[in-house]
């Protein structure tokens, strides 16, 4: 799986047809490419929201194709599956990397955002995840202790914050905090 660059989403009327147009781009240079439309799924989890529209890309794969020159066409990829999603799920887009080589062994992470942005700031967020990679592969970041909600996120999850840069989400203390709170609202 981590030799196909993925993306997971509910895709709008609009763009579909540039979307087709740039993975065959990436088809053209020999990387695989899968996009499935979520359309009509329905959702039941607090956690659901957190992929509700992603691109997946293993480590390898990503470093194959920085080191190709290819970053402008992956960057292209994925603001053009992000300008494809339908308007009410377009706030909330993650990235997510699997396989980083770190100290401790392979790391996924998630990188979301769950806000709308211009067109300039999800190139800058792209641009930050790609950065945050770098950092953790050259052990600039302390990941987290893995809890019992990596398992079910299958990663470090990271947020996106209002002074474009990433936080590592600590889960287990978002669900105790709602929990004290007696809050439903999802994390």
């Amino acid at each position: 799986m981590n030799n196909v660059i993925r993306f997971h989403g509910f895709l709008g009327n609009t763009n579909k047809d540039i979307l087709k147009l740039e993975k065959e781009k990436l088809e053209e240079l020999g990387f695989q490419v899968s996009v499935y439309n979520r359309d009509g799924e329905l959702y039941n989890s607090v956690f659901d929201f957190m992929d509700v529209n992603i691109v997946s890309i293993g480590f390898e794969l990503l470093k194959t194709i920085i080191y190709n020159g290819l970053y402008d066409i992956l960057k292209n990829y994925i603001l053009t599956c992000w300008n494809s999603t339908s308007k009410n799920t377009d706030k909330y887009f993650t990235i997510e990397i699997e396989d980083i080589s770190t100290i401790n062994g392979k790391e996924n992470i998630k990188c979301k955002v769950n806000s709308p942005l211009t067109e300039k700031e999800r190139e800058l967020f792209i641009k930050e995840t790609f950065g945050l990679v770098n950092n953790i592969v050259n052990n600039n970041v302390n990941l987290l202790e893995r809890s019992k909600y990596y398992d079910a996120f299958n990663a470090h999850v990271f947020e996106y914050n209002e002074n474009e840069k990433f936080s590592e989400m600590d889960v287990e203390q978002r669900v105790k905090e709602l929990k004290e709170n007696g809050k439903n609202e999802s994390l």
